[in-house]
């Protein structure tokens, strides 16, 4: 069977919804976004044996690795809002199999907690979606292989700027 490849400028709309792999995605980040302190079961995203790669060349082994390290990146903000930019699916599931590679680049603003300007920052995540290997793993799908890339630079470069100005 043939790759079917699935394209989509913008942030998540009714194009990105009518896609299973886009609209687990988008479901993970409104999940995310709505309560930072995830209060969800580790494996609600994440397959058991997901493995998870950082740019500060960090692997994460695990969904609740994944989790903990997670709520520890987000200690520090109020909120987070990611709004999509462009997306990619490559969809090689076949009959019996679901299999998903998804790039998703996106601009996150992270809120500082007591500070309403957010700071932005560009990411670009490739998911590896497949069929859940737990119950509880939304519309049947989890994560199993994510790569994350940002220049966490800005972020840090960006907080520490605002102290000093305070």
């Amino acid at each position: 069977m043939a790759a079917i490849i699935f394209k989509h400028k913008g942030d998540f709309d009714s194009h990105t919804k009518g896609n299973r792999a886009l609209r687990f995605v988008h479901k993970y980040v409104k999940s995310v976004s709505a309560d930072l302190s995830l209060p969800y079961s580790d494996t609600k995203f994440f397959a058991p044996e997901a493995v998870f790669f950082d740019t500060k060349n960090v692997t994460y082994t695990g969904a609740a690795a994944i989790k903990t390290w997670m709520l520890k990146l987000f200690s520090p903000f109020d909120k987070v809002e990611l709004d999509g930019m462009n997306f990619i699916v490559i969809d090689e599931s076949t009959e019996s199999n679901a299999l998903y590679t998804a790039t998703v680049e996106t601009m996150v603003k992270f809120f500082v907690k007591g500070d309403p300007v957010p700071i932005f920052v560009p990411r670009l995540f490739i998911f590896e979606i497949r069929d859940s290997v737990s119950e509880d793993g939304f519309d049947g799908l989890q994560f199993y292989d994510i790569k994350l890339y940002w220049d966490t630079a800005l972020l840090s470069n960006e907080i520490k700027r605002r102290r000093e100005q305070q």
